[in-house]
Order: C-alpha cells, then sequence, then structure tokens
C-alpha cells in the first residue's frame, strides 16, 4: 500500500481567490518536496481548479476534478477516460482539502500541519498545547 504524501502551501489570498502551491516527495527517488502543482479556489464561486505541474502531467494520474463527480458517474469516468491510471489517493487528497476548506470557510496558511515541522511550534506558541492537536 502507497501513502500520498502531499501538503499544500498557501501563495496568495484576496476576497475570491485562495492559491496554493502543492508538493509531494513521491514523485522522485531523493524523496525532496517538489512543485506537483497548484490548487486555485475560486471562494466566490465555491469551486476549485488544480494546475499540474509538468511532473504531474507526465505520469498517467486521475486528475482530482474527478472526484466532484457522483459515485456513478465518477466510475463511468474512470473505465473510460482513465483506465490505466493510478495515483488516486493524491489526487482524492487534493479534492478533499479543497472541498474541505470551501465548505468551512477556512483557508490554512499549510496544511497538513505535520509536514510543515517548522510552522508547529508557531502554532503551538499561538495556541497552548492542550488545545491543539497536531
Amino acid at each position: 500500500m502507497s501513502f500520498a504524501h502531499l501538503r499544500i502551501n498557501k501563495l496568495e489570498q484576496d476576497n475570491f481567490i485562495v492559491e496554493y502551491l502543492v508538493e509531494s516527495f513521491d514523485f522522485n527517488e531523493e524523496k525532496e518536496w517538489e512543485k506537483v502543482g497548484k490548487l486555485v479556489i475560486n471562494t466566490a464561486a465555491k469551486n476549485y481548479e488544480f494546475q499540474a505541474a509538468k511532473i504531474w502531467i507526465d505520469r498517467p494520474i486521475i486528475p482530482p476534478e474527478v472526484f466532484r463527480l457522483d459515485e456513478t458517474e465518477r466510475q463511468q469516468v474512470i473505465q473510460s477516460q482513465y483506465r490505466d491510471y493510478g495515483w488516486g489517493a493524491w489526487s482524492i487528497l487534493i479534492h478533499h482539502w479543497a472541498v474541505s476548506f470551501i465548505q468551512k470557510e477556512s483557508f490554512p496558511e499549510y496544511h497538513p500541519l505535520s509536514f510543515f515541522p517548522e510552522k508547529q511550534q508557531l502554532k503551538q506558541e499561538k495556541y497552548p498545547a492542550s488545545t491543539v492537536s497536531v
């Protein structure tokens, strides 16, 4: 079983758009974090777009947007257009984060915090350890 190692870092935010850098270390042998795309969330329209980087495009990865579809339609699309594609866990995470942030109307600077150890100390200082789960 593979684990999807993804993290996002907010690049910018205005009244309508939140942009995140999406990184993973699963795409290289050195296990170094590298850009795999950009997640652009439109807070007004309540939708998102994933702009894949070349390293993502060069692999047979199901696009995150496919996971917006209901299960029946999603299965049909995967069978007809993405039959030999994989890496679904990575796409599901991106989709899940985008939908969750939109629903909660909360757009963190970094996510998940466990992949930003240098930022955990800042969060712990801001919120006592008894109230923070990291």
